[in-house]
């Protein structure tokens, strides 16, 4: 039996002022390798309700069930953290990896003497882990995760993101139009196979034209790159990610764009997902469409989109 506890301290800068829609994501580290590394994205998309949590471990499949425990405690100016979130969830082999469940943000908006000072919301996450169905003896591991940018360990990833972030000791020159932005090929190609095809076969050329990729949604999977960590990315920005992120294999980041989209779909952009998923292969996306048409589904079917959907795909549109 496989049992551990994960420990960690989350910050999110400008809390009260985030765009809606907004994501937060972060891999929290682990020195195990019993039990798969977690995927943790924070999600609102409404002003004062709920604040939705994506658990998803980084793994295409489970062997054996595994149960996780989380609790969330906000931190105050003083006084003891207090408790949001309490719950546990069970990964089982024969069910989707992910973990959809929230906490209420609206108390600590409205007292944010106490719990945002300087608009900074500091979150304490207990992660308890097991492969067994009672989580009774915990191995105890800490982590403090001050920001989305920065780890209590300073690693080499952190150095090359101080390197990118300055442009220095850059070996490659990414052109998209008139633009240029400049980033370490060992990076790029330890993400994706295909820069690390297309790297190979041009050793000695320091500047590719990219065509394919807008520049903002470039920097988007550059950032993700060297952190591992997108914030405030809106839904186009995620639905341009998802597709630059598939063509490129990056399926670290197709997850993520995926968890963002699945989030956010509405009768106005289900087909345009659904269209998507089903081209890149991405059943639990494909999977998460179907079942909002099968419950929207009066409201779906009498829009026009989906009426052009119907003539187009008719296969695809069958399966609903």
């Amino acid at each position: 039996m496989v049992i551990q506890r994960r420990t960690f301290n989350y910050q999110i800068n400008d809390f009260s002022s985030l765009p809606n829609p907004w994501s937060i994501s972060f891999i929290p580290d682990s020195v195990y390798d019993e039990t798969p590394p977690l995927l943790l994205t924070l999600h609102s998309s409404d002003e004062f309700k709920n604040v939705i949590i994506y658990i998803r471990p980084l793994v295409k499949k489970i062997d054996e069930s595994l149960l996780v425990k989380c609790i969330v405690k906000v931190l105050a100016t003083k006084g003891s953290p207090v408790c949001i979130m309490n719950d546990s969830h069970l990964f089982s082999p024969s069910m989707p990896l992910v973990w959809k469940t929230s906490f209420k943000k609206f108390n600590f908006l409205v007292d944010q003497n106490l719990y945002l000072k300087n608009d900074l919301l500091t979150l304490q996450f207990e992660l308890n882990l097991s492969n067994d169905i009672e989580i009774s003896s915990i191995e105890h591991v800490s982590y403090t995760i001050p920001s989305a940018s920065s780890r209590r360990k300073k690693t080499i990833m952190d150095d090359l993101l101080q390197f990118y972030e300055k442009q220095k000791y850059c070996d490659i020159k990414l052109q998209v139009g008139n633009e240029t932005v400049q980033a370490h090929r060992a990076v790029l190609c330890s993400r994706s196979p295909v820069f690390q095809e297309m790297f190979e076969t041009e050793t000695t050329n320091n500047k590719k034209v990219i065509s394919d990729v807008d520049m903002t949604t470039l920097k988007h999977m550059l950032q993700f790159m060297y952190t591992e960590n997108i914030e405030n990315l809106n839904f186009e920005n995620a639905l341009k990610l998802y597709s630059v992120a598939d063509k490129y294999q990056y399926e670290a980041l197709r997850k993520q764009c995926s968890l963002i989209l699945s989030s956010n779909i509405q009768s106005g952009n289900v087909c345009e997902i659904l269209r998507l998923s089903s081209g890149c292969g991405d059943d639990e996306l494909k999977t998460s469409s179907f079942n909002y048409i099968r419950l929207h589904a009066n409201e779906v079917f009498a829009l026009g989109d989906w009426k052009s959907f119907v003539l187009n795909n008719v296969l695809l549109a069958s399966e609903a």
